[in-house]
């Protein structure tokens, strides 16, 4: 079966806790969190896991780790809050878009969620499992909630008390433009299609399905393909044949068009863009779009983009155009809660897979700040990316699970 949903032979459970939106000001209101729990053995331990994005729920499709995990636990698959039955925030919840209430979407609150949960189901400690955004959720949770965790399992990100900004949208850009050379040197027609499409777009209006105009720079995004396992015949199979002819003009084609909005949209996932740069904000040092400073100082002629998102993104993706003004509020907070506190007597046992290749969360960063978490086991891998865990997951949780086996 392909569904966590309906999954015959293994007992779901459905739960859901009320919490508050701020837990520093609990009249702001209340949200519900979910959680759905899979079980062929109730008498296994709890692991609780926390999904990438930021901006996807817990797994509705069933990702090849979880038949591995479910041999050793019960596993309850978490709803980050904004996403799935968790108060899901999108442009259809005009009421959700505030600054404030944005601002309480980061790992600090979700780990406080999770810790909600646990006392919830009754559960004196369970086990964490969290895959890059999901890793700094289970790696907060790590920092400020220890106490209810047995053990944890970190993929592609490590807890990050003291993240600076700059530097890690500096490395961003500097390894996908590295990837992008490899790319052309792999697949040396992809330059000239690339550029031709982007021309062809700085010239013509070109229509995306959903109706608004498509930019070369907007174009450029379907880059975030690049630094997952396979990218390189994904964004050959997107740019093979992009143009057709239509009296005697050249257009770009409907199927290239509702391909690439498939990529480049966050309509499923706005918290994707939403999210991102934030997390890495803290005390005293606001991200103020610092991605978009740094691509228009030194990066701005690259031909492709990937996991950076700019002031255009929310000027020109309909799933963002609403969140503008409420996003640009919270770039300029300077009193969100950093992303994890001090780990560095951390007692729970801790293991956390980091992937050399990694153009999401560049390497030199994480390796660095894992070396600052008490009683960690590292596991690096020298050829997976940063989805090591969606095309190796039963390789990566019986790894890592066994790393902390006494």
């Amino acid at each position: 079966m392909n569904s966590t949903v309906f999954l015959p032979g293994v007992a779901t459970r459905d739960h859901e806790v009320t919490v508050p939106i701020d837990r520093d000001d609990p009249a702001r209101g209340q949200i519900s969190v979910f959680a759905r729990e899979l079980a062929v053995d109730d008498s296994l331990p709890a692991l609780v896991y926390f999904q990438g994005g930021p901006g996807k729920p817990g797994p509705r499709m069933l990702m090849d780790w979880i038949p591995e995990a479910l041999k050793r636990y019960r596993v309850f698959l978490f709803d980050e809050r904004g996403t799935g039955r968790s108060h899901k925030v999108d442009r259809t919840t005009p009421e959700r878009i505030d600054a404030h209430y944005l601002s309480h979407l980061r790992p600090p609150d979700v780990a406080a969620d999770a810790e909600a949960m646990r006392q919830h189901l009754g559960l004196e400690q369970w086990d964490v499992l969290g895959n890059s955004f999901g890793a700094a959720c289970a790696g907060a949770y790590l920092s400020y909630f220890p106490e209810g965790i047995r053990r944890a399992h970190l993929v592609g990100c490590v807890p990050e008390p003291h993240m600076e900004v700059e530097r890690f949208n500096r490395l961003n850009f500097q390894l996908l433009a590295a990837r992008t050379k490899e790319l052309f040197a792999e697949v040396p027609w992809i330059e000239d299609r690339i550029a031709e499409v982007a021309d062809h777009l700085d010239n013509h209006d070109e229509r995306m399905p959903t109706g608004e105009r498509l930019s070369a720079t907007r174009f450029r995004f379907c880059g975030v393909l690049l630094g997952e396992e396979g990218d390189f015949g994904a964004l050959a199979n997107l740019l093979e044949m992009p143009f057709t002819t239509h009296r005697g003009e050249k257009r770009l084609r409907g199927d290239f068009l509702a391909q690439l909005g498939a990529i480049i949209s966050l309509e499923t996932m706005p918290l994707w863009g939403v999210i991102h740069e934030t997390v890495m904000a803290r005390p005293g040092h606001p991200v103020q779009w610092n991605a978009d400073k740094v691509y228009r100082e030194e990066f701005a002629d690259l031909p492709l983009l990937g996991n950076q998102f700019l002031r255009t993104h929310f000027e020109e993706d309909p799933a963002l155009i609403p969140f503008s003004e409420e996003v640009d509020k919270v770039h300029r907070m300077d009193t969100l809660k950093a992303q994890a506190q001090d780990v560095s007597a951390n007692e729970v046992p801790t293991a956390a897979l980091l992937f050399k290749q990694d153009l999401f969360l560049p390497y030199e960063l994480t390796r660095k700040s894992a070396t600052r978490v008490g009683n960690l086991k590292l596991w690096v891998h020298d050829e997976w990316f940063h989805d090591g865990l969606w095309t190796h997951g039963p390789e990566v949780v019986n790894t890592l699970f066994d790393m902390l086996e006494p």
